[in-house]
């Protein structure tokens, strides 16, 4: 049976944004030493987490990286926890990339649009910003928007969508995946994981 690919996502100077844990990266064509080896019993906290494609989002951070395990590893409904791992390649993440990604999470709340079109415009501005069309300024101004539209919002799907369009415009990426998620219980994973892959392969 094929084994599955696992990976891991990492702040931009390569730690665990959660506990603050440095790997090792790829080189070039190299990849990382394996970190040391994990002691004593085995758990979500006491261990290397490593994720499917279909837990990633919206567990995404400003890096991305093939990873692998050399080891005993445990699954569970968020991550794969190994003993000991290593970093193989890093995928084409960038910045543009997370803020187009985020645009498409977003996106996929606007069948919930009221008469309040600034979580539109919000989301528009973003994409349009990724690609060189629009100015820091009207960025800037966007986010101010969506807050604003996310404080008035008289109902929950409102919210959300205006609160996503946000995530967006930051190019927070995981956010935006995670608010979308929260709105639709959980129902919409799959097209997340299409799209990341799918831009990623596209970058």
């Amino acid at each position: 049976m094929k084994k599955e690919t696992l990976y891991k996502t990492l702040d931009k100077d390569g730690k665990e944004s959660n506990g603050g844990r440095v790997w090792s990266l790829p080189q070039g064509d190299q990849p990382g030493e394996w970190m040391p080896l994990i002691t004593g019993k085995l758990t979500e906290k006491n261990g290397y987490r490593l994720r499917t494609q279909k837990q990633l989002p919206p567990r995404l951070d400003a890096r991305i990286f093939i990873a692998e395990h050399n080891d005993y590893c445990y699954y569970t409904e968020s991550a794969y926890i190994a003993r000991q791992a290593r970093l193989v390649r890093e995928l084409p993440w960038n910045v543009r990339i997370r803020r187009l990604f985020a645009c498409d999470c977003a996106e996929d709340l606007l069948e919930w649009e009221s008469a309040d079109k600034r979580p539109r415009y919000a989301i528009e501005t973003a994409r349009k910003f990724a690609n060189g069309e629009a100015s820091g300024r009207e960025l800037k101004a966007a986010e101010w928007n969506a807050w604003d539209a996310a404080r008035e919002a008289m109902e929950s799907r409102a919210w959300y969508l205006a609160m996503a369009a946000q995530a967006a415009v930051r190019g927070n990426a995981g956010d935006a995946a995670q608010f979308v998620l929260d709105a639709v219980v959980e129902d919409r994973r799959q097209r997340q994981v299409d799209r990341l892959f799918e831009i990623l392969g596209e970058a």
